[in-house]
């Protein structure tokens, strides 16, 4: 058994069946092998994905402090959907090499959906 317990729970794949064995790193610095269920290797593996989505999420976040959690939710949304279409941009243009950011990305995205709105009004003109 490792240092602590763990508990998880997982519906892709048999929790009984302990064929895999990951390698532990001791005090002594030797190296042994440890029996773990399946789904731990496979949640190691694919967790890196969403810590990373995570991460992007919150570097530039549009979060903003209020009381309703209806808010919370749509700018949490907002976001995630900032993060997926650039991953979704890199994604179809992989040999471009214009290097996005989030921050440069978010700008982009900004200046297109604004456009050449300005909030002023415009004066009135008199006909007499």
């Amino acid at each position: 058994m490792d240092s602590k317990a763990v508990t998880i729970m997982a519906t892709n794949s048999d929790p009984t069946k302990t064929g895999c064995t990951v390698y532990r790193r001791q005090r002594s610095g030797t190296r042994t092998q440890v029996p773990c269920p399946e789904c731990i290797p496979l949640y190691n593996q694919y967790m890196r994905g969403v810590d990373r989505g995570d991460q992007m999420r919150n570097y530039y976040s549009c979060r903003t402090k209020g009381y309703k959690f209806y808010k919370y939710i749509f700018w949490f949304y907002f976001d995630v959907a900032i993060t997926n279409s650039l991953a979704l941009y890199k994604g179809a243009h992989p040999a471009s090499k214009d290097g996005w950011s989030m921050k440069s990305f978010r700008l982009s995205l900004a200046d297109s959906l604004i456009g050449e709105y300005n909030s002023r009004k415009k004066p009135r003109v008199s006909g007499g």
